[in-house]
C-alpha cells in the first residue's frame, strides 16, 4: 500500500516539475523574443 502511495506520489512530483520546466522555458522565450526585438 505504502509504495503505490509513494509511486503515485513521486508521479505527481514529476508532473508538477514537468510543469514548472516548461513554464520557466516559456518565460526565458518570452524575455528572448523581447531582447531581440530591441
Amino acid at each position: 500500500m505504502s509504495s503505490l502511495y509513494d509511486a503515485f506520489a513521486h508521479s505527481q512530483h514529476v508532473h508538477r516539475a514537468k510543469i514548472l520546466l516548461s513554464i520557466t522555458w516559456s518565460i526565458d522565450l518570452i524575455c528572448l523574443k523581447a531582447v531581440l526585438a530591441r
